[in-house]
């Protein structure tokens, strides 16, 4: 059966308007990005801290739970090992874990891990 392009082209953006409009569909926008550094982006951040973090690391001590005391964080240059502490490399470490630390990638998606990432700075 032959669709006319008229159909075709109808179902394509109505498809398109589908992914853009549904929370959670499609590429995080430009809006997303910036909110993750907004007050509604460290409390989104501090949300998934306790819901993913807390049990393995301190966020009002510097002392080590399981994994390292994260007070004060928002102002460390360097990881203990001495490692230069970058946005891209803490994404990384909440992504796909480290040495002692499991991966978030299957439970936090990039805007939650951004926000969460935001959160820390203010530790």
């Amino acid at each position: 059966m032959k669709f006319p392009r008229v159909m075709i082209a109808g179902v394509a953006c109505a498809a398109g308007l589908a992914v853009a409009v549904l929370p959670g569909w499609g590429q995080v926008g430009s809006a997303e990005k910036k909110n993750s550094k907004t007050a509604e982006g460290v409390a989104r951040g501090k949300t998934q801290f306790k819901g993913n973090c807390v049990i393995c690391h301190f966020e009002t001590s510097d002392k080590k739970k399981v994994g390292p005391g994260l007070k004060g964080f928002g102002t460390r240059t360097a990881f203990a090992d001495g490692t230069k502490i970058t946005v891209a490399r803490i994404h990384d470490l909440i992504a796909n874990g480290g040495k002692d630390m499991p991966p978030f990638l299957a439970v936090l998606n990039d805007a939650q891990i951004r926000d969460l990432i935001s959160y820390l700075k203010t530790l």
